[in-house]
């Protein structure tokens, strides 16, 4: 319970669904807790909501999971990825694999529009088209889609020779489960998080051939990496996720931030 050789107390809020419940959440951490530093946070939409409060109180903030682009960084650190990197990075491997126009699909909310947005822009930019019959994405209503069929069947309409998506937690499930059921399970799924960490057990054969892109994996092979792994997996019985590996290294950052300061007379 140190960080920096410090003691130090830890107080968790629940963040919830977004902005609604993310900020009231927050201002009790920093309004009545008074705490020090804040991290975590999981939607950019949260992030984007919470981040006047934070420039307001003068504290720390480490993202640990995917952000949204944020103009005034002076109280921000991440220690994950920006929300549209992922599409950004897989684009350019799906014009190479795909011989024609993908659909895009994703949930209408921050973190789905950062995620889509990414890989469309850089689609296009390699010179890929899009299936959507107006060139744009087309979004799911979030959180209330559980029934994907419908859209699947519009997808079919078209001349897509691959569908690109992003969804998480229980949507990844219900998208990705569906998809294998569908008349365009023939399609290749190109995605950003559906078969991340504790979905991928529950999706089950429903997962194989998805071709999911992200920031970390918990084989990644460098020292630092398989102890962490190893140590996690000990634990816990399950291999780590990029939200442990974030959330690790975000205590990492506040260790060492907090030493260094220290050592400045701050």
């Amino acid at each position: 319970n140190k960080l920096g050789g410090r003691e130090v107390e830890l107080i968790v809020a629940d963040e919830g669904d977004g902005p609604p419940t993310a900020v009231p959440a927050a201002t009790k951490l920093v309004k009545k807790d008074k705490v020090d530093a804040l991290t975590g946070f999981v939607g950019g939409g949260s992030v984007n909501a919470v981040l006047p409060l934070v420039n307001q109180a003068k504290i720390p903030f480490l993202g640990s999971n995917g952000r949204p682009p944020v103009k005034d960084l002076e109280y921000v650190w991440t220690t994950s990825f920006l929300s549209d990197e992922p599409g950004k990075a897989i684009a350019p491997y799906v014009k190479e694999k795909v011989d024609g126009p993908v659909y895009a699909i994703g949930p209408d909310y921050q973190g789905g529009y950062d995620e889509l947005r990414g890989f469309t822009e850089e689609f296009k930019r390699q010179g890929g088209k899009l299936a959507n019959p107006d060139g744009k994405t087309a979004w799911t209503p979030f959180p209330k889609t559980t029934n994907f069929m419908p859209y699947f069947a519009e997808i079919a309409k078209t001349d897509a020779k691959a569908v690109y998506c992003f969804y998480a937690g229980k949507a990844a499930i219900d998208f990705a489960k569906q998809y294998a059921q569908s008349d365009i399970a023939d399609l290749p799924l190109y995605t950003a998080f559906v078969t991340e960490g504790s979905v991928l057990q529950a999706q089950g054969d429903a997962a194989k051939d998805i071709y999911s892109v992200l920031n970390y994996a918990p084989d990644l092979d460098n020292a630092a990496n398989r102890k962490f792994a190893a140590d996690w997996t000990a634990k816990h019985d399950t291999q780590p996720t990029t939200y442990a590996m974030a959330s690790y290294d975000a205590a990492a950052v506040l260790d060492q931030a907090i030493a260094d300061a220290a050592k400045g007379g701050d």
